[in-house]
């Protein structure tokens, strides 16, 4: 799977953005099936949406659990088990404390370009908390000067 494809990542992300199809099984399948043959970065774009608190039509929790089944079941790589703590959290409607969160970001940053995995585990966390704020810092840092590069 490609880690991320900016263009089409982004395409992916202002499409399905506060519009994913929580209760259209089809659909929703073949999103996550859509994210996984874009990118990781877009499968994690998925991952957010179905974990995040749903936007109108309402979605019961039991409803959102199934989905993050079929996402973990659907999208293979060694960061999954990382973020999973925080898939779950917003799930809950619970927050990660900075000292969780932290070792989650830094193992996202070892992948570049997951902009999506690195808005789930802010979205986990107090991302207020100055450690959080300069490890998020220098991950972005260290993409943009990795892109660059390139």
């Amino acid at each position: 799977m490609r880690e991320y494809n900016s263009g089409q990542d982004q395409t992916f992300a202002d499409r399905i953005d506060c519009r994913f199809p929580y209760n259209e099984h089809g659909a929703a399948q073949r999103l996550i099936e859509e994210a996984r043959g874009i990118s990781l970065n877009a499968a994690f774009c998925v991952l957010q949406e179905i974990c995040s608190p749903p936007h109108p039509p309402p979605v019961t929790f039991a409803r959102q659990q199934e989905l993050l089944g079929q996402w973990i079941a659907i999208v293979d790589h060694p960061l999954v088990e990382a973020v999973l703590p925080c898939a779950n959290a917003l799930l809950n409607r619970e927050e990660l404390p900075s000292m969780v969160a932290a070792p989650i970001l830094t193992r996202v940053g070892q992948h570049d370009g997951q902009l999506a995995a690195l808005a789930l585990v802010l979205s986990a966390t107090d991302d207020t908390a100055p450690a959080i704020r300069v490890l998020e810092q220098e991950i972005r840092l260290r993409w943009e000067a990795a892109a660059t590069s390139d």
